[in-house]
C-alpha cells in the first residue's frame, strides 16, 4: 500500500492489566507522567480483557489524577460478544459501578448474529450519557460481518470511538498487515475516532501513518503488547512509542 505518511501527532491509549492494584497504580502513574492520552483499565488480560473491579478503578483514578482519559473495559466474560439477557443486565450494572469508581468512559461491544446488537447498545449509550461517560466500541468490531456498514450505525448511536486492527477478531494479524482495510474504515468513519489496535509498537507507527492519507478525521493508537516486557509496562518501550506517535 503506497501511501505517503502524514506528519501529525497521534494520541496514544495504553491498555493496562488491573489484576495487581499496586502494579496498576505504578503503571497508571507512568502513563500520566509520560503524556499518554488515555489508559484503558482491564481485568484478566489472559482472557483479552474483562471488567475491572471498582476497587482497581478507584486505584487507577487516584494514580491518573483528575484529568480526563481513564477508561474501563466492560466485558463480563471471555469468549464471544453475544450476551444473554442476564449478561446484558450485568454490563449495565457494571457501567454504573465504573461511573461511581471514577471512570471517564467505558469500552464495550455487544453483537447479535454477526451484527451490532443495536437495542442493547442504544440502552448502554443512553445510560453512559446520563452518567457523563463516553462510550467506545472495543474490538468486537473486528468480529462483525460488515464492519464498514456498522460505522454508520455507531455514528448514529453517538459512540465516541472504535478500536480495530482491520483484520478478523482472533486471527492474530497486527494492524500493519491490514492497512488497506484500516484506510477504508478511516475514510468512512466520519466523526467517529478510529483507534488502531493490534501489535502497535514504535516500529509499526510509520506504516500506520499511511492510513492518515485516506481521511481527515480523528485517529489514535492503542497499545498493549508493544509496550510490555516480562509482563510489565516497560518505560523505554512506552517512550519509544510516544516519540513515534508525536513525529
Amino acid at each position: 500500500m503506497n501511501l505517503e505518511p502524514a506528519a501529525r501527532a497521534l494520541p496514544l491509549e495504553i491498555c493496562l492489566d488491573a489484576d495487581s492494584p499496586l502494579r496498576l497504580a505504578r503503571e497508571v502513574r507512568l502513563c500520566a507522567r509520560s503524556g499518554v492520552s488515555r489508559v484503558e483499565v482491564c481485568g484478566r488480560m489472559d482472557l483479552a480483557g474483562l471488567t475491572p473491579s471498582p476497587n482497581c478503578l478507584q486505584v487507577a483514578r487516584r494514580a491518573w489524577g483528575p484529568g480526563p482519559g481513564l477508561l474501563a473495559m466492560l466485558r463480563p466474560r471471555g469468549g464471544d460478544f453475544e450476551y444473554s439477557p442476564g449478561e446484558l443486565h450485568a454490563i449495565e450494572r457494571d457501567l454504573a459501578a465504573c461511573a461511581r469508581a471514577g471512570a471517564d468512559g467505558v469500552v464495550c461491544g455487544m453483537l447479535r448474529r454477526g451484527r451490532l446488537h443495536l437495542p442493547a447498545l442504544r440502552r448502554l449509550c443512553a445510560q453512559a450519557r446520563g452518567l457523563g461517560l463516553e462510550l467506545s466500541l472495543h474490538r468486537a468490531f473486528d468480529a462483525l460481518a460488515n464492519p464498514l456498514e456498522a460505522l454508520d450505525e455507531l455514528v448514529e448511536l453517538g459512540v465516541r470511538r472504535v478500536l480495530s486492527s482491520g483484520g478478523v477478531w482472533g486471527d492474530g494479524t497486527p494492524a500493519t498487515a491490514n492497512l488497506a482495510a484500516l484506510a477504508a474504515l478511516y475514510g468512512r468513519a466520519g466523526g467517529l475516532e478510529l483507534v488502531l489496535a493490534g501489535g502497535v509498537d514504535a516500529a509499526a507507527v510509520l506504516d500506520l501513518r499511511a492510513v492518515l492519507a485516506r481521511g481527515s478525521g480523528r485517529l489514535s493508537l492503542h497499545a498493549w503488547s508493544g509496550v510490555r516486557r516480562a509482563s510489565r509496562l516497560d518505560p523505554w518501550l512506552l517512550r519509544g512509542l510516544l516519540a513515534a506517535a508525536r513525529r
